[in-house]
């Protein structure tokens, strides 16, 4: 047969193209552990509060901050949620969990445990009156806990969804010895608050004074342009829409003190969801 080459056709050279680059590599993993427990998930499990110092002591630097939440395994979502965030934002996380699987899904990621199974049905303790202080003596005992460690300690709920560490933010406030959530989601009540501040003062008295009639706190709410449940602004006191969600404590004297009495309180009523008329 005869060739390209016989027919005396010509071979222009082709410059061949480079080769793509090669893909980047993917990006590392995120950790799949807090600590490196391996097996060993299960010594981060406390089953007493003596447990709990001991592995604390262990794993938590001295006067280091601690973050904590509370679970059962009807909010597992929730709580997968706040430690997987929680790798970037908080430091030395503390679950309490209400059952056993709870706590081994958390150990096994990672989070040192506080085990609070009591025979109780806590499936779904937000729904139930009983449980739910039954939640709230075993919290307040926690904090008091760890703040009488000498550790700073962030409290929140498992549906916070924590975006970026909240430590830079709590440093803006270091006259604080308490900081507090409320039920108010309106930056723009806060603002029109602030700028009407004078006219607040006036109406309601540096301190907010003795109790007004109900028009002069009306008056107050439109001037700051509050929202419902906005009711943090200067002199509402009986309209204040504190929400346990988030709370930080400093390891003060002052905190201390304050724990103490909150978690008396409601140790004092564990059967009844109301203390002295006011809900906890």
């Amino acid at each position: 047969k005869g060739t390209l080459a016989d027919a005396g056709a010509a071979f222009v050279p082709i410059a061949r193209s480079s080769p793509p680059p090669p893909p980047p590599p993917p990006p590392p993993p995120p950790p799949d552990l807090l600590h490196r427990v391996g097996g060993n998930w299960r010594r981060l499990i406390a089953r007493s509060q003596q447990e709990l110092r001991s592995i604390i002591d262990q794993h938590v630097p001295a006067g280091a901050p601690i973050a904590v939440t509370f679970s059962s395994w009807a909010y597992r979502s929730f709580l997968f949620n706040w430690i997987l965030l929680g790798r970037d934002a908080l430091q030395h996380p503390v679950v309490a969990a209400f059952d056993a699987p709870t706590a081994e899904a958390a150990a096994r990621r990672g989070v040192i445990v506080l085990s609070l199974e009591s025979g109780l049905d806590m499936t779904d303790f937000r729904g139930r009156p009983m449980m739910f202080h039954q939640m709230a003596k075993a919290k307040t005992g926690l904090v008091e806990l760890i703040v009488e460690l000498d550790h700073p300690l962030l409290l929140s709920d498992t549906d916070v969804v924590w975006a970026k560490a909240p430590y830079e933010h709590f440093e803006m406030y270091p006259e604080a010895d308490i900081l507090i959530s409320n039920d108010c989601v309106s930056p723009t009540a806060d603002e029109r608050a602030a700028a009407n501040a004078a006219e607040l003062i006036e109406l309601l008295g540096v301190d907010g004074g003795a109790r007004k009639p109900p028009d002069v706190y009306r008056r107050a709410r439109e001037i700051a342009g509050a929202q419902p449940r906005c009711g943090h602004f200067h002199g509402t006191r009986n309209e204040f829409g504190v929400n346990t969600g988030i709370i930080f404590f400093r390891a003060t004297p002052a905190a201390k003190a304050f724990v103490r009495t909150w978690h008396g309180h409601i140790r004092a009523e564990v059967n009844a969801y109301l203390v002295n008329g006011t809900k906890v």
